[in-house]
């Protein structure tokens, strides 16, 4: 499956020295955050699942005061192969995590430049709620005092 790139040109943003954002970046931009949100968790749980001493198998020899009586010995240890494999896994989650952390921080940056832009200040903390803090838009209507219909009607006057 072919990786769809989420980042655009930050010279497409910018028309008659403004800046532009469209409906498919922002919803680019909220695919990179549970991305980034998704790698992450993936990450820590590989930490903290890390292999663990276990028992590789028994053998048997003799006693070191009665070397004639034969003894079973248990040996622990644990699984290079596992380890290895642990490793490596561990590395690619990590290269991931970061690799959708600086999509997700970049896509962030230029959608906070778009909402400073924005002239009206209930209008940008609209914007912000929404799309920094990610609430739902019947919650920022609640709190702003507007209905549902109107914060997508403000949402839509500024994005193309």
């Amino acid at each position: 499956m072919e990786k769809q790139q989420l980042v655009i040109d930050f010279s497409k943003l910018l028309q008659n020295g403004e800046i532009k954002v469209t409906k498919e970046y922002l919803k680019g931009f909220i695919k990179a955050k549970e991305d980034y949100e998704i790698a992450k968790n993936t990450y820590e749980y590989l930490l903290a699942s890390k292999p663990t001493v276990m028992n590789l198998g028994k053998v048997k020899g003799s006693d070191k005061n009665f070397p004639y009586c034969e003894r079973n010995f248990t040996i622990d240890g644990v699984d290079e192969r596992a380890v290895s494999r642990y490793e490596k896994e561990l590395e690619q989650s990590k290269k991931e995590m970061v690799e959708k952390r600086n999509t997700y921080n970049d896509m962030k940056m230029d959608i906070e430049l778009f909402i400073i832009k924005i002239p009206d200040e209930n209008h940008r903390d609209i914007f912000r709620m929404i799309y920094i803090e990610n609430k739902k838009g019947a919650e920022v209507a609640r709190i702003k005092g507007y209905t549902p219909p109107r914060i997508s009607q403000i949402i839509k006057e500024y994005i193309e």
